[in-house]
């Protein structure tokens, strides 16, 4: 169960710190569907699934954000890149370099709609 504020934006979800640790090549389905409180899960439901599949990390030590994201993007680690990417939006809010990396990534995969939007949250 996670609570959002409601306010609108990206939001961040991350494995609870008890979540079994996942297995290196291993494909994994998630599943998010907003219910509000005391709501009941409905077919009708909005809803969002994907996969996951951990792989080793390349080595990206010393490198700047857009360094780190970049490597990770080359990879094929999408979660990663979109996390780096999005922390260091949140440390240095005016660069515009790291606007336009976040800008370019989401259009990439068709999600251009939503890159003006904030994020808002960390999960």
């Amino acid at each position: 169960l996670l609570r959002i504020s409601g306010t609108g934006g990206i939001i961040s979800v991350t494995l609870p710190q008890n979540a079994p640790e996942l297995e290196i090549g291993k494909n994994y389905v998630w599943f998010f569907a907003p219910i509000a409180p005391g709501g009941i899960l409905r077919p009708d439901n909005n809803n969002v699934v994907g996969w996951v599949k951990r792989v080793e990390a390349p080595t990206v030590a010393g490198a700047t954000a857009v360094d780190r994201a970049t490597e990770y993007a080359k990879s094929g680690i999408w979660y990663d890149t979109v996390t780096v990417l999005a922390s260091a939006q949140q440390t240095q809010p005016g660069n515009a370099t790291l606007a336009s990396e976040w800008k370019d990534l989401l259009k990439q995969v068709g999600l251009e709609a939503i890159a003006t939007q904030p994020i808002a949250e960390r999960l």
